[in-house]
C-alpha cells in the first residue's frame, strides 16, 4: 500500500509537469493557455470571493461576518 501511493503520487506529479510544458510548445495553444492562465492569476488575485481581512485583532460575531462576505459576493459577482 505505502509503494503504490508512493509510485502514484510520483506519477501525478509527472503528469502534471508534462500537462503543463505540453501545450506551452505548440505555438497556437501555447498563447491560449498564457493567456487563460493569466486571467485565471487576475482573478483569484483581485476576485476573492472571501474577504477574510480584519483591522487588528477583532471578534466578529456570526452575523456580521455573514453580512459582510454576503456583500464581498454581491461585489465580486
Amino acid at each position: 500500500m505505502w509503494r503504490r501511493n508512493i509510485v502514484q503520487a510520483k506519477r501525478e506529479e509527472i503528469k502534471s509537469i508534462l500537462e503543463e510544458k505540453l501545450f506551452t510548445i505548440d505555438p497556437v495553444f501555447g498563447e491560449i493557455l498564457m493567456n487563460h492562465r493569466k486571467s485565471c492569476k487576475d482573478m483569484e488575485n483581485n476576485l476573492r470571493v472571501i474577504d477574510m481581512k480584519q483591522s487588528g485583532i477583532e471578534i466578529q460575531e456570526l452575523k456580521g461576518f455573514l453580512s459582510k462576505q454576503r456583500d464581498k459576493r454581491r461585489e465580486v459577482t
